[in-house]
């Protein structure tokens, strides 16, 4: 995405809070997800720009990062 002219520091700031307090804000617009992506979780570092995750105790695991179509379709 940086590729895309997106600004890394956001992505940077998501990871940082959910690896230290666990949860993100809610203007992330946190949720988990179903289907293929069961037991992951999705927030939104722009409004077309996503982060899909899961955490344990110890571990923030980016799983993967783009739009909704790069994602989804």
């Amino acid at each position: 995405m940086v590729g895309r002219g997106k600004d890394v520091e956001k992505f940077l700031k998501a990871v940082f809070i959910l690896a230290t307090k666990g949860n993100l804000p809610v203007q992330y617009k946190a949720h988990k997800l179903r289907g293929e992506y069961a037991g992951y979780w999705e927030c939104h570092l722009e409004s077309d720009w996503l982060l899909v995750y899961t955490l344990t105790s110890e571990t923030v695991f980016v799983a993967r990062t783009g739009t909704h179509s790069d994602l989804f379709e």
